[in-house]
């Protein structure tokens, strides 16, 4: 039973996981506080207290009480310009508190002692905000900087000007959010004064580990910049930051502002489309009212957890967070802001999976990519990816294609093309690919011609592993969408004709130090080498050996990631410019592992992964990579196998690939697995369920080759 609402404090220090849990309790019951009148919230916080005590702490209602007065007053301090005091170690875990200052003009007053009611400051409160606030004039003056403990870069605030200390209350409240939004390093409008926010820089992102004096990097964590966007530069949206939660992320938070902004973008529109990625990478959408998304975006929607688990086998495995279909909450990265240029410039937000009690489903794929790119962030490491995809178009429609019972034609008859020549509509085709892409925010490097007839090429533009997970995903589904307006079908299938080449998805991979935004994957940059290195090899630093031994030895474990279904394994073998047994080797394309360095360059120095297939998620594949290597670097692996030279026929030294979906499944399954290890036994065993489930399915299948081969001979 808890102590009665009298009893005084005295169960010792806070420690920070109650403390973690009393803030995360107190912004789950926030509407509660924030509508309840201020003679009656010590019912609320007695649900607090009820609420800690499930969790397991026990603390009275007092104790709650005052623990959050005083967590908000060292707040509301470290949000002052100026700011110079001692780091707040729940800064982050507060953040979400300055929302409510925008929630119907309405403030905190229901709970702090400072204000005398609802809506009224004290005389001394109100003089102290009133001195900060900047007033928005025709003559500015110059800005000074300031630094605190956690804006561990330069920021412009402007100065107060002289004789204008008096503002209206909203003024208040809107410099406190802008205090707020600058004490999170974003960077500050050029014109002095403004909270209109620019898109954030690689150097207003404060990096995990990174020294307050260091240089910042020259790369950007979570931004999703296109070359050219249809977005004016002023209405981007900060990216979703995963290093502000926990590994798990187990909150999605928005700047008051940047809510305020998506406001402002979808001013012209009355629809909005979002969608989620299931565990095939399959994109379930769907499309609401603006009115309808603006109201969820704070505490989500409820989506069928169906999506991870279609079979009843798959349902089975679920486990407890989602299992019997229970609804998941979804909740909006509206730092994946984007525009549908084939449906009309619709509004487009991809979304995270959350139970109803608010934990992120651990089968979700972004929340996969994320966890990993977030122990990365505590490394002090950014990794970097891109993917190349190839994919064969066909002269089909969805009705042709079954009206011909699947026979297709492909877009060009000549196996050996590798020019983009040929018809004017062609011309057109690949043109609006290029554009449309451009304009979704999946920007293109190259785009080429393949052997085979039909299989075309599309180089992703590098970027950061979060950036290219969304990325590679929306690229599939726009090169679909795209072709179909030129009457063609685009195809990632891994082998779709057993005499001509199958599909792949070529993984390239590197490792940026995030103080000095140096590529650690490159021995120049490990130990200062001033000399270019003799091969590839010899340019290999420390680090990438520890991540390339982690990947030869995790590969076998994570292959059903890396070629998910059935027909996967059509692709993979000999004589199929496809790796059959665990390898690696310098610029060798017949390895599972090629290691690509420039003499001239040592930023250039990474490697590719081109086992993969086009079918893949590439959330997980790319999560999966990432983890392998990270289970290197961890544990300081020895490259097991020395490098190949040439092609690679029966090396007795190299781990054979498993040569069927089963087969691969059940390796992944094996007890202390490397993919278990990587992953978690939660994620492999779901995940193994659902490719049991695949592959019984194809064992129940009667196919053409059995048809013509058994209908008369048997």
């Amino acid at each position: 039973m808890l102590l009665n609402t009298g009893e005084k404090a005295g169960r010792g220090i806070w420690k920070p996981p109650e403390t973690k849990k009393l803030i995360e309790i107190r912004r789950e019951l926030d509407d509660l506080f924030f509508y309840t009148k201020k003679r009656i919230v010590d019912e609320q916080w007695q649900k607090v207290a009820e609420r800690l005590q499930v969790a397991g702490f026990h603390r009275t209602m007092l104790e709650c009480k005052i623990k959050w007065k005083n967590l908000l007053q060292k707040f509301k301090e470290t949000l002052q310009p100026g700011y110079n005091g001692a780091p707040f170690p729940f800064h982050d875990d507060m953040q979400w508190y300055s929302a409510r200052l925008l929630r119907e003009g309405k403030d905190e007053s229901a709970e702090s002692p400072a204000k005398e009611s609802r809506g009224q400051s004290s005389p001394a409160a109100e003089s102290s905000h009133a001195s900060q606030i900047t007033h928005h004039s025709a003559s500015l003056h110059e800005p000074h900087v300031v630094n605190s403990p956690h804006t561990p870069h330069k920021l412009l605030v402007p100065h107060t000007p002289q004789g204008k200390s008096e503002s209206s209350h909203s003024e208040v409240k809107l410099q406190n959010l802008h205090s707020s939004y600058m004490s999170r390093n974003l960077p500050y409008h050029e014109a002095a004064g403004s909270t209109d926010p620019l898109p954030v820089e690689p150097s207003a992102f404060h990096y995990p580990n990174q020294h307050p004096n260091s240089v910042s990097p020259s790369i950007h964590a979570h931004q999703y910049p296109p070359v050219s966007s249809p977005i004016p530069m002023s209405k981007r949206l900060k990216p979703a930051r995963y290093d502000e939660f926990e590994p798990l992320l187990s909150s999605v938070s928005y700047d008051p502002l940047e809510v305020q902004r998506v406001n402002e973008l979808l001013k012209g529109d009355e629809r909005v489309k979002v969608a989620g990625i299931d565990i095939n990478g399959v994109l379930r959408e769907k499309i609401m009212v603006k009115t309808k998304f603006l109201s969820m975006l704070y505490d989500g929607f409820g989506f069928s957890g169906s999506i991870f688990g279609w079979s009843e086998r798959e349902a089975s495995s679920l486990g407890p967070e989602i299992g019997g279909y229970s609804y998941l909450v979804a909740k909006v990265d509206i730092g994946t802001f984007r525009r549908i240029p084939w449906e009309e410039n619709l509004p487009f937000f991809l979304v995270r999976f959350f139970t109803k009690e608010g934990q992120p489903v651990s089968v979700c794929p972004r929340q996969i990519l994320g966890k990993v790119v977030h122990e990365y962030h505590s490394m002090g490491f950014e990794p970097l990816c891109g993917v190349k995809y190839e994919w064969y178009n066909y002269k089909e429609t969805p009705f042709t294609l079954r009206e011909k019972n699947f026979k297709t034609d492909p877009l060009t008859s000549d196996l050996f093309n590798t020019a983009l020549e040929g018809s004017h509509e062609k011309k057109v085709y690949f043109n609006e690919l290029f554009q449309m892409l451009q304009n979704f925010d999946c920007p293109l490097e190259s785009l080429c011609t393949e052997i085979g007839p039909g299989l075309y090429q599309g180089a992703l533009q590098y970027g950061s592993a979060l950036a290219m997970g969304d990325r590679a995903q929306l690229f599939k589904v726009a090169v679909k969408q795209i072709s179909i307006r030129h009457g063609v079908m685009a195809s990632f299938m891994a082998k779709p004709k057993e005499n001509m080449p199958g599909c792949s998805a070529r993984m390239h991979i590197s490792l940026k130090d995030i103080r000095s935004a140096k590529n650690i994957f490159s021995r120049r940059n490990e130990v200062g080498m001033r000399e270019p290195p003799r091969d590839g090899l010899e340019d290999m630093s420390q680090v990438m050996n520890w991540f390339v031994a982690g990947l030869l030895r995790g590969l076998p474990s994570i292959l059903p990631i890396l070629a998910p279904y059935v027909n996967s394994y059509k692709r993979l073998g000999e004589n199929t410019w496809t790796p059959a047994v665990v390898s690696w080797g310098f610029e060798n394309r017949n390895s599972a592992v090629r290691i690509v360095s420039s003499q001239a360059d040592a930023e250039s120095t990474r490697l590719e992964v081109r086992i993969s297939g086009a079918d893949m998620n590439p959330h997980l594949a790319l999560g999966a990579l990432l983890g392998c290597g990270m289970w290197g670097i961890k544990n300081k692996q020895a490259i097991p196998i020395p490098p190949s030279v040439g092609v690679i026929v029966n090396d007795s030294r190299a781990e054979k690939f498993p040569k069927s979906l089963l087969e691969a499944t059940q390796k992944m399954l094996e007890h202390g697995s490397i993919a278990r290890e990587v992953l978690g036994d939660g994620f492999v065993d779901h995940y193994g369920s659902t490719r049991l489930q695949e592959w019984k399915l194809w064992e129940q299948s009667i196919t053409d080759w059995e048809t013509k081969r058994y209908f008369e001979m048997a």
